[in-house]
C-alpha cells in the first residue's frame, strides 16, 4: 500500500513579488521542494497589505501556475500556509493559572493543555486574529519557572503564553483573495518572521536566542 504524501503550498504575497512553493514532508517533518512559482506584485501588495484585489489576484494565479507546472506534485488544496506581514501585526503575553487537584498533584498533559488553550483565550478579541501562538514558560507554585513542567509536583500551574496577532479584516483579505483562486479551506496564516525562523535557525539557535530580523521591499521584521 502506497503511502500518502504530506504535500505544502506555501504562499507569500510581497509587496515586490508572489512567491509559491509546493514541498513534501516526510515523516520526520523535512521539506523537499517540488515546485517554485514567483511573479512581480507589480503594485497589488504594499507593506503586507492588498491594495488591489484585481491585480494581485492575477499574479497569484500566475505564480501559482509557474509552482504547478515546475512540480510533479499535485497541489494539496487542504494544506495551504499564507505568510502575513505588516504593521498591524503585534504580539501580546497572556497568563493563566490552573489549579492541580488531582491526588498525586503531578502535571499532566492535560493541565498543560489547559493552561495554554485559557491563556490564549484571554487574548482573543473580535477585531484581531491570532496568527500563531507559543508557550514561552511555565511556572509552578509561584516560584519555580521551567520550559517543560509535565509530571512536576505542585499545587499550582501557570502558563505564559505569546500571542501574535493581526487585523481580522487584513487577513480575511487573504483568505478572500485564496478563495477566489479556487482554495476551499481555509489557508492556515503564518507570520513571516515566524516563517523564517523555522526555514534558518538551528535548535540550538532557538534554545540559546536570537535576533532574526527579515528585510523585506515593503517591511523589516523581527523576532526574537
Amino acid at each position: 500500500m502506497f503511502q500518502k504524501k504530506n504535500i505544502i503550498t506555501a504562499i507569500e504575497l510581497g509587496s515586490s513579488k508572489v512567491c509559491v512553493l509546493i514541498g513534501v514532508a516526510d515523516k520526520n517533518g523535512n521539506i523537499v521542494i517540488s515546485g517554485h512559482g514567483e511573479v512581480e506584485s507589480d503594485g497589488g501588495i504594499c507593506k503586507g497589505e492588498i491594495i488591489d484585489m484585481d491585480v494581485a489576484l492575477e499574479k497569484l494565479s500566475a505564480a501559482l501556475d509557474e509552482a504547478d507546472k515546475s512540480s510533479d506534485e499535485q497541489i494539496d488544496r487542504n494544506n495551504i500556509f499564507v505568510a502575513v506581514t505588516g504593521s498591524d501585526i503585534s504580539s501580546s503575553q497572556g497568563v493563566v493559572a490552573v489549579m492541580i487537584m488531582d491526588e498525586d498533584r503531578k502535571v499532566t498533559e492535560e493541565h498543560i493543555d489547559e493552561s495554554v488553550r485559557n491563556a490564549a483565550k484571554g487574548l482573543q478579541h473580535n477585531t484581531r486574529t491570532e496568527i500563531n501562538c507559543f508557550d514561552s514558560y511555565f511556572m509552578i507554585d509561584e516560584s519555580r519557572r521551567l520550559r517543560n513542567p509535565l509530571e512536576q509536583v505542585a499545587n499550582k500551574l501557570e502558563a505564559f503564553i505569546h500571542v501574535i496577532h493581526g487585523d481580522s479584516n487584513r487577513i480575511e483579505n487573504y483568505k478572500s483573495i485564496l478563495n477566489d483562486v479556487g482554495f476551499d479551506e481555509e489557508p492556515i496564516p503564518v507570520f513571516s518572521g515566524v516563517a523564517s525562523a523555522y526555514g534558518v535557525l538551528t535548535e540550538t539557535d532557538k534554545e540559546s536566542g536570537v535576533l532574526l530580523i527579515e528585510m523585506g521591499a515593503g517591511t523589516t521584521e523581527f523576532l526574537d
